[in-house]
């Protein structure tokens, strides 16, 4: 069919490692790289610029210059994590070798519409495998992944092992986006999509037609384990994980328990990839994130500013200058990126990418000043988040609360006395921050976020809000932080008009407003 990916015929090697022989879906998978090998696969550089390039008018070399955004630098960190994930995949498929009698009576109890009384073999549910990958957005999480399953063919097709007839399509692994909303309706269609990428079958159009009702949430949830396990999918990878939401139907907890006995149920193992925020949703209870994490949670963590990885990163990223003459990096200049990015080295080449459209387009020096002026114009959108970074402490503000892991899960995860512990006590872990409100903090009025220190934040007042906002217009203190948009009913010439018809923010003439520099 149209848009099907290319399969690739099998071609069996011996992997070297005893526990792996005489599987044919091991057998077929690329070769177990060395650290070394590994490392050359997943880093990317685009051809650096030529003294030739460099002559060129600046009008056709700042076409050029776009192409460092596809720049893979090796981060300290990937040799290890490509080995843990090369053994994940691997590992799952050990119990589920097609040449045992065991994994065929296990195909056949599943695809039976009525239980027949068979169960999955006893070593199946003791081999699945999970791993969390988390970290800040931009710090190379997905990219990493995206180039590691890149050197693995994502459908190989079996004809014949070691002399015998074995016809059988095999999945490699599947990559999908949590929804939006967090719904398992949402990830089941997306997991249809990218199965009919593979095979060429039209498993999303027949389950979720455009007119009509789409099958009850179980009968989506039994196909797609009899998908996962009739082509013997070897991973699946799931991003964008903090999607989840508990407001939704299903919440985080019908995902997470999903996903879970996806693991245990068929031993596919199952990548997460998410912000530290992903962390906050498994402090409701451990077993889930014990099955999700069994081969561990691994934090993809931003250098500091005078780490070698750091300055590494920065000498490699300023080979492709093509700003001509040349300039030289300092450490006042290496320091000023940092301060301007925190150590996200995807938000660095971003800079980077603007500070020298700007340089070739108007000849302007790529120094300090122009640094500044870039990132306070054309990374307004993030400053407020790289404000929180600075602080030093990003989990107290309530806006940014994917900036950090939740204090205190990981040594539950990993010490099954505390969560014993937790659930007899019937009490959550709560995070030690000083700044944190004490017991004696009213309790807030409006938004989610606890009080400020902020005299105009309402939520110090007891009473009624509107009371309290009357009150504080009364000092002359413009109330912050209280009421959403979404709570806005109209918008009168005095200001945004609340739902209680009190004055939420008077409005200000153009003339009157005032851009203030993000510190």
């Amino acid at each position: 069919m149209n848009g099907r990916i290319p399969n690739i015929e099998a071609c069996y090697r011996d992997t070297g490692v005893t526990r792996y022989a005489g599987n044919p879906l091991i057998d077929a998978l690329p070769p177990i790289w060395s650290p070394d090998d590994a490392e050359k696969l997943l880093i990317w550089k685009p051809p650096l610029p030529t003294a030739e390039d460099l002559k060129k008018p600046a009008y056709l070399r700042i076409h050029e210059v776009p192409e460092l955004r596809r720049f893979v630098h090796a981060l300290p960190e990937y040799r290890m994590y490509q080995s843990i994930v090369s053994i994940l995949i691997r590992d799952g498929l050990i119990t589920r070798n097609p040449m045992l009698v065991s994994t065929e009576q296990y195909l056949h109890a599943i695809n039976r519409e009525e239980s027949d009384g068979l169960e999955p073999p006893e070593p199946l549910q003791h081999r699945a495998s999970g791993i969390i990958f988390s970290g800040l957005s931009g710090l190379g999480k997905s990219t990493f992944i995206d180039r590691i399953l890149a050197s693995y063919p994502p459908c190989i097709q079996h004809t014949e092992y070691e002399g015998r007839k074995f016809q059988q399509l095999q999945i490699v692994w599947l990559k999908i986006s949590c929804p939006h909303d967090g719904s398992l309706k949402g990830l089941v269609q997306r997991f249809f999509a990218a199965v009919d990428l593979v095979l060429g079958t039209r498993y999303a159009k027949d389950y979720f037609p455009k007119a009509g009702r789409s099958p009850s949430l179980p009968t989506l949830l039994g196909e797609m384990r009899r998908i996962a396990a009739n082509y013997f999918l070897c991973v699946l990878v799931i991003d964008e994980l903090q999607n989840l939401n508990r407001r939704k139907t299903q919440g985080d907890e019908g995902m997470l328990e999903f996903l879970g006995n996806l693991v245990d149920e068929i031993g596919v193992p199952v990548i997460t990839i998410g912000t530290p925020a992903i962390t906050k949703l498994f402090k409701a209870e451990m077993r889930n994130p014990r099955r999700m994490a069994s081969m561990g949670y691994y934090e993809f963590q931003r250098p500091g500013p005078d780490d070698p990885q750091w300055r590494e990163f920065c000498e490699e990223m300023w080979k492709y200058l093509w700003v001509d003459p040349p300039v030289c990096l300092t450490d006042s200049l290496r320091h000023r990126f940092y301060e301007h990015t925190q150590g996200i080295t995807s938000l660095a080449i971003v800079l980077f990418v603007l500070a020298q459209f700007r340089c070739l387009l108007e000849n302007v020096a790529l120094d300090e000043d122009l640094l500044d002026e870039l990132a306070f114009f054309e990374l307004a959108p993030v400053q407020r988040a790289l404000k929180a970074l600075r602080s030093g402490e990003p989990g107290t503000n309530s806006d940014f609360d994917d900036l950090l892991p939740a204090a205190g899960w990981t040594d539950e995860l990993f010490d099954p006395s505390a969560a014993a512990d937790r659930a007899a006590s019937g009490k959550n872990p709560q995070p030690t921050n000083p700044r944190s409100p004490s017991a004696s903090t009213p309790t807030p009025l409006k938004g989610k976020s606890p009080p400020t220190a902020d005299p105009k934040d309402l939520r110090n007042l007891g009473g009624n809000v509107a009371d309290a906002h009357l009150r504080l217009r009364e000092q002359g203190l413009t109330p912050t932080n209280i009421f959403n948009l979404a709570d806005s009913k109209k918008v009168s010439d005095s200001g945004v008009v609340g739902k209680q018809g009190a004055v939420i923010a008077p409005l200000k003439k153009k003339s009157e407003r005032k851009t203030e520099k993000p510190s």
